[in-house]
């Protein structure tokens, strides 16, 4: 009479199989919820997927994998701008308000590019702040990125904390962060002859470009994505792990490309999305944060 495997017996032959091969299988999990879910199962496997190698190479391959590819061709310097400035900024709150000296550094360093005043709403800013421009011409070796900043170090701690919707964060602060992508410009081919009476003949007609136009598209990041990804940076800071990637920036990577998916299914946004230009513009209760460009 044929038997069949029991749930248990099941279990122990695939912790009765070699490290090695347990660690190839983490590898093979094609989600951080996968990757999650599978070191859930028991300690050993916990073990497993958080093995210092395992977690990184499991990360590293999975970021990689979102940024490339022809099917998300359009959305990959988009992607990998928000990605990497909400780890930065997340870095830079932790700085402020963990390293020692840092604040004060912050708050005492030289600063160029003040704006105050009436000059703050050429600039997106809100002129009650007193604010320093930034540039960046190479960021990240391909953006030129132009970041308003606060010039004292708690004004900047607390902006950032508005931005991942901390503890104290005020509901009209958090929710005025509108993190949106421009659409391809398009535009429209006017033909001029040089007919008129009072215009000299043209041997072949000169075509011209007319009627420039462009369309922000605001994404769907919500904030508590944005606060579970700094509560786990937190969590790691000051630990050997921190200076490298962990599951919390797959899941950040992984929850971006989703939302990109969904504005792309949209008919609407779709239609837009498939021509992004690389630029990227961040606004919060302070006005303008962050204005990108992939160049």
């Amino acid at each position: 009479m044929a038997t069949t495997q029991t749930p248990n017996a099941a279990r122990a032959g695939l912790l009765g199989l070699p490290n090695e091969i347990l660690h190839a299988i983490a590898l093979l999990c094609t989600s951080p919820r996968d990757y999650h879910a599978l070191g859930l199962i028991n300690k050993h496997l916990y073990s497993v997927t958080h093995t210092p190698y395992t977690i990184t190479t499991f990360i590293t391959s999975y970021i990689k994998s979102q940024h490339t590819g022809s099917e998300f061709s359009h959305s990959t310097h988009n992607l990998e701008f928000l990605y990497r400035f909400i780890r930065e900024r997340s870095n830079e709150l932790l700085r402020l308000e963990r390293e020692q000296g840092y604040a004060h550094h912050y708050t005492t360093k030289p600063k160029t590019n003040i704006i105050t005043g009436h000059h703050a709403s050429h600039h997106g800013a809100n002129p009650n702040y007193i604010m320093f421009q930034e540039a960046h011409p190479k960021k990240w070796n391909k953006w030129e990125t132009y970041t308003l900043r606060m010039t004292w170090s708690a004004s900047e701690a607390w902006r950032l904390r508005n931005f991942f919707a901390l503890e104290g964060t005020k509901p009209e602060q958090s929710e005025s962060l509108c993190i949106a992508v421009n659409t391809e410009p398009r535009a429209e081919l006017y033909q001029v002859m040089g007919d008129g009476p009072e215009e000299e003949p043209l041997d072949e007609p000169v075509f011209h470009y007319m009627s420039w136009s462009s369309r922000w598209i605001t994404l769907d990041i919500r904030q508590e994505w944005l606060r579970s990804y700094h509560r786990a940076r937190e969590y790691r800071w000051g630990s050997d792990s921190y200076a490298g990637v962990g599951l919390e920036d797959a899941v950040l990577v992984e929850r971006l490309q989703e939302c990109w998916m969904r504005h792309a299914s949209d008919p609407y946004d779709k239609e837009y999305l498939v021509n992004c230009t690389g630029e990227v513009a961040i606004l919060d209760y302070v006005g303008e944060f962050v204005s990108a460009a992939y160049v």
